[in-house]
């Protein structure tokens, strides 16, 4: 993947950031109750009393992204692994932001594939990925990537998102909710693209030239057609419990000639943190190199497609 398209995945990543920075209490899907009465029928008043002072503490992330694709897939190979489904990623487990560590699962579906596998990252420099019971080292270089100190550093990505009220527009008051005992204030707004694109442009400008920031940040306004946000907000701590974001994404036409028949997408995903005392991650025994895993990872997906991979 080019690093020009990056900022387009550094978004789901940057939300991750945003509710990780709140560090509140979470919950997993279905698990909101209803409430009487929010704290305040004024969004603005809502939005802008967010603290984003813990957010070098402990936390477990939760994160759901899904992604239903607009358009015919005329590729063989794509269609045959693809099919025409959704696909969903999910991402969970304990984080510390202070120690740039995280030990997460993941599973991630599409079509015909299912990879579940986890995700350890013990500081800066030292990384592994699990698959089938096995281990593999993330080389060093990898662990510099913007998207890895995007998820391990909340602090920084906030910093450089500013406050959620500033990527709502025509924000309102859905009411007060549940979440695993917190009382909260669900606000819903539709997306700022623009401000979402200059928050990203900002998130990139370590690893990003400025002729790239610019393409990547006009490609990404060419791209978003339109959204929702949806914000929970503690009454009491004022921290943010959850963040949604829901998105209708287009193919630019100088794309659609190498699209495969892709003209777009829905994208949604969830976020939402519960706060930890600790986190403790410890490295595997005898990991493998990342040449094996690759090996084995296409072992996997054509087991997946019901095929053995050619020797």
């Amino acid at each position: 993947m080019r690093r020009r398209t990056s900022l387009m995945f550094l978004t789901p990543l940057a939300a991750l950031s945003l509710i990780g920075a709140g560090c509140g209490g979470g919950t997993k899907s279905g698990e909101t109750t209803g409430n009487t009465s929010a704290s305040s029928n004024d969004p603005a008043a809502i939005l802008g009393a967010v603290k984003s002072d813990d957010q070098t503490k402990p936390q477990k992330i939760a994160m759901e992204v899904g992604i239903t694709l607009d358009g015919q897939i005329n590729n063989p190979q794509a269609a045959a692994v693809l099919g025409n489904g959704p696909i969903n990623l999910k991402l969970s487990g304990p984080v510390d932001p202070t120690a740039k560590s995280m030990d997460m699962a993941f599973d991630v579906r599409a079509g015909k594939i299912a990879l579940p596998g986890n995700l350890r990252v013990l500081n800066e420099t030292t990384a592994f990925v699990g698959l089938q019971d096995k281990w593999y080292a993330i080389p060093e270089s990898s662990l510099k990537s913007s998207t890895t100190k995007v998820a391990t550093d909340p602090a920084a990505t906030l910093k450089s998102l500013g406050n959620p009220a500033d990527l709502l527009d025509n924000a309102t008051v859905v009411g007060a909710e549940d979440i695993e005992g917190i009382a909260t204030d669900h606000v819903s707004g539709d997306l700022n693209i623009d401000k979402l694109a200059a928050a990203m442009q900002r998130l990139s400008k370590s690893t990003e030239s400025a002729a790239s920031q610019a393409d990547a940040v006009a490609k990404l306004k060419e791209a978003l057609k339109n959204g929702k946000v949806d914000v929970w907000v503690g009454q009491s701590d004022k921290l943010v419990h959850r963040l949604k974001f829901d998105m209708d994404v287009a193919v630019p036409a100088a794309s659609q000639k190498t699209s495969m028949g892709i003209t777009g997408a829905k994208v949604a995903f969830t976020v939402q943190s519960t706060p930890l005392s600790s986190v403790s991650v410890t490295a595997p025994s005898n990991p493998l190199t990342m040449q094996q895993f690759q090996n084995d990872l296409l072992t996997v997906i054509m087991s997946n497609m019901g095929s053995a991979p050619t020797p």
